[in-house]
């Protein structure tokens, strides 16, 4: 939860006074200081807003983030962290009579308190436990889109993405356990047992489980999950309310005339089963030279992964108001497909090529635009090769990542109803429009890392962007970019010490 505008400040110093004061003596030996700061800004090119799908355009984003992270070492096998970020806001909208949408709004709020213990051997512990409040990616490869098991709903079965954070806070316990039989096999399995602390209805406690096997030490890895979400519920009336609008029948005894004579009442819930699979494939990683950035393939070059989820395995019939229908699988399996793009130099043309070609939204001007875009990329491949050939640049980007996705949900990537209803329902009113046009998600994610402190990252994607609003809360519960000529663009610049 977040500490809102002057009080951020106050709270910061407090725990940094906090820190010095337990801590000051020893920092260095037993107590590790970390942080880093950033600033990301971008741009909505087109969307459309909520159910009432107002057009957006060249919607500005912005913000600040500062993050302090005390690593305290209280024994050789046991670690305490304390991970605070404070951010500076600028609202998505801006509205005409809330003047607290028109300026800065800054926050506090914690992004880590965790305990941690190992059993084992140091580098490789076969058990580690965790405890407490942890940011969590099961995924290491996925950049932007997947991660799916805890960036989704079941009913309705929506899905989350922010850019540059493909991952979740957790709040609970992770217990990891790891066997390596012989060279070459690597077994691991996590457990987690975590309380909602994001999405509604919050405090179910959901249990997970995900197996892993890993072979020829990252050639090729295989990863399957099953999430129990909200399966015990502190509050069952909120996790299965009794409402109207949320019952369905079974049993149903019509006569002659088809009208119903008798039926069995149920109703939808928010608790589910989720399953996911994914997997990574890295063929060339023997071929690579990862410390000589001149070299053709360098890093995770050439990388394939991909994962998907099923998000609700139980089918429920239509409902009685004959509005609502979770009677169909395939329209709750997300599906997503990624590849870390070569980053030589003399390629690195290809992907403006394609991104001018694809976004031009007239389809007559499709073709200049590709080329004038491709023509850019081309210039910039070419003098970035030059110069670190010849002149010691290193410009030649960490990682290029594409990611695509398919999810053929009939209903609207919206929550709505979810969080302000609170009901486990797909938003009224638009349930009727043509979502098919929507099925396809993509992004392009681009790294550089330089002077071993400083970061660039930038992100083109149509994903399931929800922009916040003054309160850091999003501001349209429903994603905006719901048609395939709507994309946006971000950019960050990124310092750790």
């Amino acid at each position: 939860m977040a500490i809102k505008q002057g009080k951020a400040t106050g709270a910061a110093l407090l725990c940094c006074a906090f820190a010095v004061i337990v801590f000051g003596e020893s920092i260095g030996q037993n107590v590790r200081l970390t942080g880093w700061g950033a600033y990301q800004f971008g741009q909505i090119v087109r969307g459309c807003a909520d159910a009432q799908q107002k057009d957006l355009y060249n919607v500005w984003m912005q913000q600040a983030i500062l993050q302090t992270t005390i690593d305290g070492i209280v024994h050789e096998r046991g670690h305490c962290l304390l991970s605070f970020e404070s951010m500076a806001n600028f609202s998505v909208p801006v509205i005409d009579n809330n003047a607290s949408t028109k300026v800065v709004s800054t926050f506090f709020y914690f992004h880590e308190v965790q305990g941690t213990y190992d059993w084992g051997d140091l580098k490789r512990p076969y058990l580690t436990l965790a405890f407490g409040y942890f940011p969590y990616k099961y995924n290491p490869d996925a950049r932007n889109l997947g991660e799916y098991l805890f960036r989704s709903g079941t009913y309705p079965a929506y899905i989350i993405n922010n850019f540059d954070f493909p991952m979740t806070r957790q709040l609970g316990v992770h217990v990891t356990g790891r066997w390596t039989p012989y060279n070459g096999l690597d077994l691991e399995g996590q457990f987690l047992l975590t309380s909602e602390s994001q999405q509604y209805p919050t405090k179910d406690f959901t249990l997970t489980c995900l197996p892993k096997v890993t072979l020829g030490n990252g050639l090729f890895e295989l990863q399957g999950g099953v999430s129990l979400a909200h399966f015990l519920s502190v509050d069952k009336k909120a996790t299965q309310p009794k409402y109207s609008g949320s019952a369905y029948l079974t049993n149903v005894v019509t006569d002659t005339a088809g009208y119903v004579i008798s039926a069995d009442t149920g109703y939808y819930t928010f608790a589910g089963t989720k399953f996911m699979g994914r997997f990574s494939l890295d063929p060339l990683k023997s071929l690579r030279a990862d410390n000589d950035p001149k070299s053709l393939l360098w890093k995770d070059d050439l990388k394939l992964y991909g994962e998907a989820a099923i998000l609700g395995l139980k089918n429920y019939p239509k409902s009685a108001d004959q509005v609502t229908n979770y009677d169909t699988l395939s329209q709750r399996i997300p599906v997503m497909l990624g590849i870390n793009l070569p980053t030589y130099q003399i390629t690195n043309f290809l992907a403006p090529l394609v991104l001018g070609y694809g976004l031009e939204p007239i389809k007559k001007q499709k073709f200049v635009k590709g080329a004038t875009f491709g023509a850019a990329g081309l210039l910039w491949a070419a003098g970035s090769w030059l110069g670190d050939r010849y002149l010691g640049w290193h410009s030649r980007f960490d990682l290029i990542s594409f990611e695509w996705e398919w999810y053929g949900c009939k209903y609207p990537d919206d929550y709505t109803r979810a969080f302000d209803n609170m009901v486990p329902l797909p938003s009224p009113g638009i349930i009727t429009k043509n979502y098919g046009i929507d099925d396809h998600k993509w992004s392009l994610y681009i790294k550089k890392d330089f002077l071993g402190v400083f970061s660039l990252r930038a992100q083109i994607a149509r994903d399931h962007l929800r922009p916040v609003c003054n309160d850091l809360q999003p501001a349209y519960k429903c994603a905006v970019l719901t048609n395939p000529e709507h994309w946006f663009w971000m950019c960050k610049i990124f310092y750790g010490f």
